[in-house]
């Protein structure tokens, strides 16, 4: 039974025009989306370590240098080096056609799926699009299918600095660190990081021997040299074996969950995330614990970083309800009811789903809109004043959209024009600090400014 996760359009809609042509033309069988969930949970049952030698611990900085193997790696490295699709994926990054690199990347996941340079690499070009959550998505893929891929981590803090979530991008980091601790580039993310927290960060002392592989100008550059064994590695630390290591991880893992849980049903939702992620650190291919954040972050009010970690969970596992239904509330509260209600009707699909309340919540949410529409089109006062009503409940219960925010606005303007013009532009001012060049937020800001005599007609 398939299941498809609606993607953000917001993010999507910064990509090259041509994305979705190119990956049409090249993928007529199944969207880049769809296909990604399905592999994903392929490429998430390869067994943790398939190589004649143990894995070292963390801090023995496993890399993925020449001669040793590394899960998901090295052995379907060679094969995939002489992909095409991935030598085109290269090719169309380094020309800057960053759409086109998705496409043939996405080609290369769908036959090699196991294949943690593949995921790092259309990580790398999603970024280079703007489009922040499918690279996290990524890159988080990329380290399920090979925890020792150093760049799995680089890509993930370099995403989640991009969506603002800086405390993860350093604990997003410091896992990467804590495989190649002498990394001077892995360094300077977790230091950005904690800058922008405003935290300051322990100093490190970089070593040569940490830098990048001479083929490549830079962690946001596709892996052109990963055959030739990419970040440089050390040698060190006890072995462990890896019935050991994964003993280890998924104690760890399930031990910040607990924690988490704990602090969740407080209602202590910061400390609850944060548990979370170290518990995703730990465990990258569970698809519980970004579920769980997600949970989190709803109650935070970021939906936005909600929908992405939904949208993680929905990689690593397709058939995890609450993850459909998390994501479609992030969606409700970005005013985003149409991929919603998709969302929701595609879990329904599912063995044993009920998504009853959550459907008919948002029939409640699409009646406030329509309702209050209708109200503001009307011309006598009383309409305005019942669509100020009805919008600000809308507005209320969609706390993230910029939308419904600029039509309450409208209305408490209209059935206020003087006193409601002082609000609105104490309203408008908060949104626009996020929304500089929204059309919408900028006409209604003008109209209060006038209202209260500081623009002429």
């Amino acid at each position: 039974m398939a299941i498809t996760c609606v993607k953000d359009p917001a993010l999507a809609a910064r990509a090259d025009p041509g994305r979705r042509t190119a990956a049409r033309a090249s993928e007529p069988a199944a969207s880049p989306c769809r296909r990604s969930l399905l592999t994903a949970r392929r490429h998430a049952q390869v067994p943790p370590w398939t190589g004649a030698a143990p894995p070292r611990r963390p801090g023995s900085k496993l890399g993925g240098r020449a001669g040793q193997f590394c899960p998901g790696q090295r052995g379907e490295t060679r094969a995939m080096a002489a992909s095409t699709d991935n030598a085109d994926g290269k090719e169309a990054f380094k020309a800057g056609r960053f759409a086109e690199a998705v496409a043939a990347f996405s080609r290369a996941h769908a036959e090699f799926p196991a294949d943690a340079q593949v995921l790092g690499n259309r990580s790398a070009a999603y970024a280079k699009l703007g489009q922040h959550s499918e690279a996290l998505a990524d890159a988080q893929a990329a380290v399920s299918a090979d925890f020792s891929y150093v760049k799995g981590y680089y890509r993930q803090a370099s995403s989640l600095i991009a969506l603002g979530r800086f405390g993860d991008a350093a604990q997003a980091a410091s896992a990467g660190l804590a495989l190649q601790p002498n990394n001077a580039q892995m360094t300077e993310m977790r230091a950005e990081a904690l800058r922008r927290q405003g935290v300051a960060p322990q100093q490190a002392t970089p070593s040569d021997d940490d830098e990048m592989a001479s083929g490549e100008e830079g962690e946001s550059e596709a892996e052109s040299a990963e055959e030739d064994g990419g970040m440089q590695v050390e040698p060190a630390g006890p072995l462990l074996s890896p019935e050991e290591l994964q003993s280890e991880s998924k104690a760890k893992s399930e031990a910040s969950k607990a924690n988490g849980n704990a602090h969740f049903k407080a209602g202590r939702w910061a400390e609850a995330a944060a548990q979370y992620q170290l518990a995703m650190a730990a465990d990258p291919s569970n698809a519980t614990f970004p579920c769980n954040r997600a949970a989190a972050l709803l109650h935070l009010g970021k939906a936005a970083d909600a929908l992405a970690d939904a949208q993680v969970a929905l990689v690593l596992d397709p058939s995890l309800l609450k993850a459909h239904v998390r994501a479609a509330k992030a969606m409700c509260q970005l005013g985003r009811f149409s991929e919603a209600r998709r969302q929701l009707e595609g879990a329904a699909t599912l063995e044993g789903a009920a998504v009853g309340p959550e459907l008919a919540a948002l029939d409640g949410l699409e009646a406030l809109l329509r309702n209050g529409k209708a109200a503001l089109a009307r011309p006598e006062p009383s309409a305005a004043r019942e669509a100020a009503v009805t919008l600000s409940s809308l507005a209320e219960k969609c706390p993230a959209s910029v939308d419904f925010a600029c039509l309450q606005m409208e209305a408490v303007l209209k059935a206020r024009p003087v006193q409601g013009a002082a609000q609105v532009l104490s309203e408008s001012a908060r949104w626009l600090r996020a929304n500089t060049d929204n059309p919408d937020l900028l006409v209604v800001r003008g109209k209060a400014l006038y209202g209260t005599g500081q623009l002429e007609q």
